[in-house]
């Protein structure tokens, strides 16, 4: 040691200095802290709720008929599907020359068309039946019968009640294929 002299200084300062002095800005950043806390839990909170709103949107886009509004292809194919052991009968329905109600009447009255179809095909179908449109004027149904013979009927009917639809917005030809 050449020399020098190195020297420590304590202060001592009575900790009610600090709380006098320092006190209203450490609650102030208490404060802040518990705010930030708060505003990233909403924040949270909030982009949850969205993302679910966002999600059930999505689902219910994607298994939703744009024009009748019921269940489309898919949400048929999904039902038919995870029913295992029911027995029926899947129709494929083609209303034929229906490009006709379009020419003759126009888009609008070819919309409304198709949505009193899809009410006929609703009212026929019973509760473990099901009918969804699959695109255009093409629709599947899945329908229980005893035999096949009251399964014709059945379809008549249906085809009978479209093409009576067809004659009275006066479009000759248009009737259902199944």
């Amino acid at each position: 040691m050449g020399g020098e002299v190195t020297w420590y200084m304590f202060t001592v300062v009575p900790s009610d200095y600090f709380e006098e002095r320092f006190g209203e800005t450490r609650r102030n950043l208490y404060r802040m802290d518990l705010l930030v806390i708060l505003l990233i839990v909403v924040s949270v909170w909030v982009f949850m709720w969205i993302s679910r709103e966002q999600r059930l949107e999505t689902i219910r886009l994607a298994y939703t008929d744009p024009l009748t509004g019921d269940a489309n292809y898919a949400k048929f194919c999904q039902v038919v599907n995870s029913q295992h052991g029911r027995q029926g009968y899947l129709i494929s329905m083609n209303v034929q020359n229906f490009s006709n109600v379009n020419i003759a009447a126009g888009r609008a009255v070819g919309d409304s068309m198709l949505m009193n179809i899809w009410q006929v095909l609703k009212n026929a179908v019973g509760t473990n039946e099901m009918a969804a449109r699959v695109r255009e004027d093409y629709f599947a149904v899945f329908m229980e019968a005893s035999t096949e013979e009251r399964l014709i009927q059945r379809t008549e009917a249906i085809s009978a009640k479209v093409h009576g639809l067809a004659k009275k917005i006066q479009v000759p030809g248009v009737y259902l294929q199944y």
